[in-house]
């Protein structure tokens, strides 16, 4: 949907989005970045976006299937206490 994204916080922090390859037939997520370092995490922390930084997503057509899937990659949820 966009290409980059500019996030001005009112703590003076400015948290920008870019999305390399990102297009028409290309709307998954192949791998990312947040400040330079590899990103596999499918949530971002509200601390994280308030320090201000640059989060970058490589974008392709066909689903990485690797990025984002591990145990650690996806949010806390208290639904899943429910299982136990």
């Amino acid at each position: 949907l966009f290409k980059k994204a500019r996030i001005e916080l009112e703590n003076g922090n400015v948290f920008n989005i870019t999305s390399e390859g990102n297009g028409d037939g290309k709307p998954y997520i192949q791998e990312a970045g947040l400040n330079g370092n590899s990103y596999a995490n499918t949530y971002l922390r509200y601390d994280d976006i308030q320090k201000g930084g640059d989060l970058k997503f490589k974008m392709g057509e066909e689903p990485n299937m690797e990025w984002g899937s591990s145990a650690e990659s996806v949010p806390y949820s208290l639904s899943k206490e429910s299982d136990k």
